[in-house]
């Protein structure tokens, strides 16, 4: 498992610093929103493994799946600086804190982007359009993520049972895609709006979806009210009161989240160096 598990963060690692590498090698300045450019991804997307189909740069940066998540992720890690630049245009700069990232090592580098993606990105920002849809899936995802969990290296199809979570939350387990808990297939319906076909849980995922579920973490960030479970056991470290209409930015995710992970992984992990990273990145 522990050889699976390297590998599955691997794939992860190598694809957030393709992006990562091309915004220093290109010099990459940002658009009025703050984002990357039309050009910047259009070039960016023909490198990628997870690519999307497109002849010329006239899409934006948020019609590109994974680059939108990279990016999130690559702005809370603050290793950039914004740099103004003729044309008062922005560009982005390696800081010395993307000198340190440089030093972690695949493990550490993964616990870091998993630890933001949970704890720093906003994902009911990130998922606006899908909020509600979320909400009112709630219950659904969660059977999802159990069966897929206990399904193994077997795929669930789309079907009329999750038909509709399997299209108004396909950019949902897409973000789990990108952080290496599952495999999933998209496909187009007859509006051409995404839809996935089929969906299952690698190593990562099974043990990242069981904390997941253990903590009721997504009824915490989408502010989905149970007051049966305002009260979850956390770790060993006793219990913590965590308010459906808020979550607290610290390293209790991490540790909720990642902590069986950290566990199975800790020999390959420099904890002085790692939590020196977290607590200048914060």
């Amino acid at each position: 498992m522990r050889k699976l598990l390297e590998l599955e963060i691997h794939d992860v690692i190598e694809q957030i610093e393709l992006v990562i590498n091309y915004i220093n090698d290109n010099n990459s300045v940002l658009t009025v929103a703050g984002n990357l450019g039309q050009k910047d991804c259009f070039a960016l997307n023909s490198l990628l493994k997870d690519r999307i189909e497109v002849d010329k740069p006239t899409k934006n940066m948020e019609q590109y799946p994974f680059i939108e998540f990279a990016y999130k992720i690559i702005s809370e890690m603050k290793i950039y600086d914004l740099q103004p630049v003729k044309s008062s245009k922005i560009q982005l700069v390696p800081n010395d804190l993307y000198e340190k990232f440089n030093e972690l090592n695949e493990i550490e580098k993964y616990i870091i982007i998993i630890s933001i993606y949970f704890d720093k990105v906003d994902l009911k920002e990130l998922y606006n359009k899908t909020i509600v849809n979320i909400q009112s899936c709630h219950k659904n995802i969660i059977k999802i993520l159990k069966e897929i969990i206990y399904l193994g290296n077997e795929k669930i199809c789309q079907n009329e049972k999750y038909k509709n979570e399997f299209g108004v939350l396909w950019k949902l387990f897409y973000s789990f895609k990108c952080l290496g808990l599952c495999k999933l297939e998209l496909t187009d319906n007859k509006d051409s709006k995404k839809l996935i076909s089929s969906l299952e849980s690698t190593q990562l995922g099974k043990i990242i979806f069981r904390d997941i579920i253990k903590l009721n973490y997504l009824k915490v960030i989408f502010d989905i009210n149970d007051s049966s479970n305002s009260e979850f056991k956390i770790a060993p470290k006793g219990k913590y009161k965590i308010k459906s209409s808020s979550y607290s930015s610290s390293s209790i995710q991490v540790e909720t989240i990642v902590h069986t992970l950290l566990e199975i992984l800790e020999n390959d992990i420099d904890g002085k160096r790692l939590m020196n990273f977290i607590k200048i990145m914060e």
